[in-house]
């Protein structure tokens, strides 16, 4: 499980700067929240086919 939220941090958090754990700054909250639907649906699909 440690590997999955490392895993969707990382893929969410992309072009934020990382201020503490798990604390980030970004320029746009919008392009997170967009970048967070998008990875969750993805894993959403992978998670039917196993």
């Amino acid at each position: 499980m440690a590997l999955q939220v490392k895993t969707a941090i990382d893929c969410i958090s992309q072009g934020c700067k990382r201020l503490h754990t798990e604390v980030y700054r970004t320029k746009s909250l919008d392009q997170v929240i967009f970048r967070g639907d998008q990875f969750f649906n993805l894993m959403s699909k992978i998670n039917k086919h196993f």
